[in-house]
């Protein structure tokens, strides 16, 4: 599905300017984000208010109440309303809710979360108003999953690369000598956990996580604020660039992959980390021992590059 398709851009243009649209730089192939100035408010001084949607949420605790009669939407526990934002949980494991690109949507919900629309020049801040727009927002992504309208990927004029794929498509790829000895199915199609056995790898040492994953372009190849401290370096696999970071002797690696997604729109002046969270690319990720993960690098540019 296409996560900014749930968008209705009349209603989030009612909010203010929406000043960026496009994946979110932390939420992955299956998010989407607007970028919004309410009406008042200097972007430069408060920051962007925040519209965000992501197909690839788990599910609430067993037992939480719905919000709604029929059951298919849940107060979001991550952004409860508080300086986080406000967010409203929305099953998709419903027929209506298909899926053309065949991901599975077994036990699937997505979000629908605003954040910093409450804020005023004079220094309040509103917090139950992000969730009167995230309950307005979600009425209409409920009306487009019951008339099984839910938007799709393919339709989508937005799209981050990779967002029809999964992080377990590398197993097609396996270098010689090396092999999957166990893989846990997770919720979400851009993460895949697996154990890899193979020459150099020691017993419980083989596991490494897969994700497919959104960032800031400036840190798609670069360590990010957090990864600083990981020794990074910058290797090419088979003309592909990819940053590796180290910490004691776990790797993580990274690949961009396809082009920058510049969501800002012309004609607005943002400071510079605004604009920068507006300029968004996909990228591969590998985290395990490095004994597991180095000789995975040329099974991941095979499978995504």
């Amino acid at each position: 599905m296409d996560p900014c398709g749930f968008m209705d851009m009349g209603e989030v243009g009612e909010l203010g300017e929406v000043e960026q649209f496009g994946p979110d730089p932390y939420g992955g192939p299956g998010s989407c984000r607007a970028g919004v100035v309410p009406p008042g408010i200097a972007p430069k001084s408060f920051g962007l208010a925040e519209i965000t949607v992501d197909l690839e949420r788990e599910a609430p605790d067993a037992g939480t109440e719905p919000l709604t009669e029929d059951g298919l939407v849940y107060a979001d526990e991550m952004y409860d309303g508080s300086s986080l934002g406000c967010g409203r949980l929305i099953r998709l494991d419903i027929p209506e809710a298909r899926d053309t690109s065949g991901r599975s949507i077994d036990g699937a919900f997505m979000s629908v979360v605003a954040e910093g629309f409450g804020r005023s020049p004079d220094g309040g801040n509103d917090l139950a108003r992000n969730c009167a727009i995230a309950d307005r927002l979600t009425i209409g992504v409920v009306d487009l999953i019951r008339g099984e309208q839910s938007p799709q990927r393919a339709d989508a004029d937005i799209a981050a690369p990779l967002g029809d794929r999964t992080s377990c498509d590398l197993f097609e790829h396996m270098p010689q000598d090396y092999r999957v000895d166990d893989w846990v199915p997770t919720s979400s199609p851009y993460l895949c956990d697996f154990d890899v056995a193979g020459p150099g790898i020691g017993t419980n040492d083989g596991s490494v996580r897969a994700l497919i994953d959104t960032r800031m372009d400036e840190e798609a190849i670069d360590p990010g604020p957090l990864e600083e401290e990981m020794a990074p370096t910058r290797h090419p696999v088979d003309d592909h660039p990819v940053l590796i970071l180290t910490k004691d002797d776990v790797c993580r690696a990274r690949m961009p992959v396809g082009d920058v997604i510049d969501g800002n729109r012309s004609g607005f002046d943002l400071d510079e980390h605004d604009a920068n969270m507006g300029r968004v690319r996909t990228v591969i990720e590998l985290e395990g021992t490095c004994a597991a993960v180095q000789p995975l690098l040329p099974a991941v540019v095979a499978s995504f590059g």
